[in-house]
């Protein structure tokens, strides 16, 4: 009789098999079945395998774990001073330049004409609102920016500051008095050609026409102010 863990104890199951001899007499011979004799087999050579595989894959991984720890030496406690100096300090993001603090950049412009009509759209600007601002249709009325007597860099400090107070009042256009260059030696509007092309380059203008009936001021349409 042969027992598995958890189980019953298995009684071997036995056969009848006749044996044949050669002077014809024939003896029957009591057999185990196939299966019962390969458990008692498994059971009498050996025991408990499955605990004994486990057990050595543990020690593997121990003796594979203390090898690779081999002369690695513990870290010790570190005061709350030490922790103090090892903690890096956290970094400051620059807070974004306002219109005011951004440095001015003069652009290299040539004088135009002085009755020649300045003209400019950035894309994506509403039809509607470019012919409002063509024909001087603007509400409230923009602030008028006087810049004769400046030179490059004053005119563009000028246009910087006047965009940017008028967004600061919730107000989405300024008018910039450039002159038509009448007295000017070159016969042209040095601050005529300044203001064409420092508009264009300003992030906050939409777009800008020459005030109906006088080529020597410029209507500027701006985007909305950012909340």
């Amino acid at each position: 009789m042969y027992r598995i863990a958890g189980t019953r104890p298995v009684q071997p199951i036995l056969t009848s098999r006749p044996q044949t001899w050669k002077n014809g007499s024939a003896l029957t011979f009591h057999t185990e079945r196939p299966r019962v004799k390969m458990i008692r087999i498994y059971l009498e050579t050996s025991r408990f395998p499955l605990s004994r595989t486990m057990d050595k894959a543990r020690n593997e991984d121990l003796e594979a774990f203390e090898r690779a720890m081999m002369g690695v030496a513990p870290l010790g406690r570190r005061s709350r001073s030490d922790r103090a100096l090892s903690t890096p300090e956290p970094r400051l993001s620059a807070a974004p330049q306002t219109a005011r603090e951004r440095p001015i950049e003069v652009p290299q412009a040539k004088p135009m004409d002085g009755r020649e009509i300045l003209n400019w759209r950035r894309p994506g600007l509403l039809d509607k609102d470019y012919q409002n601002l063509r024909r001087g249709r603007l509400s409230p009325s923009p602030e008028e920016i006087d810049l004769h007597g400046q030179d490059a860099r004053e005119a563009c400090t000028t246009i910087v500051a006047a965009i940017a107070r008028a967004q600061e009042a919730n107000r989405r256009s300024v008018c910039l008095i450039h002159g038509k260059g009448h007295r000017s030696e070159n016969r042209g509007s040095r601050l005529k050609g300044l203001v064409n092309v420092a508009l264009r380059q300003h992030p906050e203008v939409l777009g800008f026409h020459s005030v109906p009936g006088n080529t020597g001021a410029v209507n500027v349409l701006l985007r909305r102010a950012r909340r």
